[in-house]
């Protein structure tokens, strides 16, 4: 079984070094993917990512094979053909691509025509609606993609109830984001200095709302925080003026980036997470590694099933910055509760994020559809 796994064009520092080029959770989530994919007997995974003229790849990607599969700056009728090239010649069986574009909707229809079996992973639940993360306006080609597309994946049940009134429940599964859970064990100990009180890890965007944690840090001045903002592709004015007002705040450390490899390491020195955003697709892949390093999350507006509601792994302030102001108030002054919390949030993801099981699922469902 050949699979074939088309990657971002943003996906750059996830395969190259030296490269600091800002990459999402749905890159992250592909990358794991592949590699759990690559351990199974009988599945050839390549990975599709963009030519970005560099040699010098990052360690430990011995098992992926990876296929320059296209020029990142060519012309899009030039580029589509490109990777068809390589699609082709890779004698790829499933195509899996994750994150709504235009060019998913075309890569649905393409892959029926080519009797290739596409199967596309909801990134965000506005997706599910058919609308784009960033702009939120409408994918007018988001039909094709219900229509021929092999199977959809999302993450939750908010994506699940959205999809199954368009298509068949056949068609559709639930596959949640997953960690390896068999690295970076030396980093996760109660031992380790905490040097933050807080963390915030988000591109900028203005949905992610990174001027509320700003207001958080202002307010507890006497408090450490750590503020990780990736620039946004198109975001530039915004992203120059946040980064202007964070560096306005003398207690918070301010990155614009930050390896993949070291997001463990920042995480692990710091007693909570703090994620301010409107909507996300599930919790985000960056809230489950800050739960599995064992930092309660606090949220100001999205409360996904399990992690709060079910294992008491942080809190939800309802939308409601005072509520915001009053459990950090309440968390980082009671190292009883942020131990308690701890344990929760990591139960939770040992329970729910296994990337080995998840995948597993993967495959079963594949497999399954491939006997057909």
């Amino acid at each position: 079984m050949n699979i074939g796994i088309i990657f971002p064009k943003d996906s750059e520092a996830l395969f190259y070094k030296n490269s600091k080029r800002s990459y999402g959770g749905a890159n992250i989530q592909l990358f794991n993917i592949a590699m759990q994919l690559s351990e199974f007997e009988g599945i050839n995974v390549k990975c599709f990512i963009p030519d970005y003229n560099l040699d010098e790849l990052n360690e430990g990607l011995d098992k992926l094979n990876i296929v320059k599969a296209f020029n990142e700056k060519a012309f899009p009728p030039i580029k589509f053909y490109q990777l068809h090239k390589s699609i082709i010649n890779n004698k790829i069986d499933f195509l899996l691509q994750r994150g709504l574009t235009l060019q998913s909707c075309i890569l649905a229809l393409y892959c029926y025509l080519f009797k290739i079996k596409y199967i596309f992973m909801f990134a965000h639940d506005i997706e599910s609606l058919g609308r784009y993360q960033k702009k939120r306006n409408k994918n007018f080609l988001f039909p094709l993609l219900l229509r021929f597309s092999y199977k959809l994946i999302v993450q939750n049940e908010i994506e699940y109830n959205n999809i199954v009134r368009k298509v068949s429940k056949k068609k559709v599964a639930i596959i949640k984001k997953g960690l390896d859970l068999r690295n970076n064990s030396s980093q996760i100990s109660k031992n380790i200095n905490k040097i933050y009180d807080c963390i915030w890890i988000a591109r900028c965007d203005e949905w992610k709302n990174p001027e509320v944690y700003i207001q958080l840090a202002k307010k507890f001045n006497d408090k450490k925080f750590i503020m990780v903002l990736f620039p946004s592709p198109g975001k530039e004015s915004y992203y120059k003026n946040i980064l202007t007002e964070a560096e306005k705040v003398k207690n918070i450390t301010l990155y614009d980036f930050i390896p993949n490899e070291k997001i463990y390491d920042l995480l692990s020195h710091s007693k909570i997470f703090c994620i301010t955003s409107d909507m996300e697709g599930d919790w985000p892949m960056v809230v489950l590694e800050a739960a599995y390093v064992g930092l309660p999350v606090l949220s100001l507006h999205i409360n996904y099933n399990g992690l709060i509601s079910k294992y008491d792994g942080g809190f939800y302030c309802e939308s409601d910055i005072k509520l915001l102001y009053k459990y950090f108030d309440l968390l980082v002054n009671d190292i009883k509760l942020i131990e308690k919390m701890s344990d929760n949030a990591r139960n939770y993801i040992f329970e729910n994020h296994n990337i080995v099981e998840n995948v597993k699922n993967l495959v079963v469902l594949l497999h399954a559809d491939n006997k057909k």
